[in-house]
């Protein structure tokens, strides 16, 4: 990559940290309203968005369906779209990248996760 697309693709990451930091300061100001999401939809529709941001990258995208909670949902969507974002920037490069999004129990309570086949960091 020349320097001139190295600095493109700079500017591109740095402009979404800037509007992800507005994001979160506009939904502190905002009263929080718990409503019913269906999660495996909502990280359905936040991962196309973020696959239009990542051309150059294919990745296969796998959602666990029915996963239904009550939430804010601007607040949850922020979360998703920063994980499914990050899974993105490291996901595999050998080209069978794939992010999945799905729930588990732990200690008898629900967790949501997103993974990728990135490299990881060691345990």
């Amino acid at each position: 990559m020349d320097l001139i697309g190295k600095i493109g693709e700079s500017v591109r990451h740095m402009s979404h940290a800037i509007d992800s930091i507005m994001r979160v300061t506009t939904l502190t100001r905002a009263p929080v309203k718990i409503e019913e999401i269906d999660l495996s939809y909502l990280a359905e529709h936040i991962a196309r968005e973020v696959a239009a941001r990542y051309t150059e990258k294919p990745v296969k995208f796998f959602a666990e369906q029915g996963i239904i909670v009550r939430a804010d949902e601007r607040l949850v969507t922020v979360v998703i779209e920063s994980l499914i974002d990050n899974a993105y920037k490291v996901a595999s490069t050998n080209g069978n990248a794939e992010i999945s999004f799905g729930m588990t129990e732990v200690n008898g309570k629900p967790t949501y996760w997103v993974k990728d086949n990135g490299p990881g960091f060691p345990p």
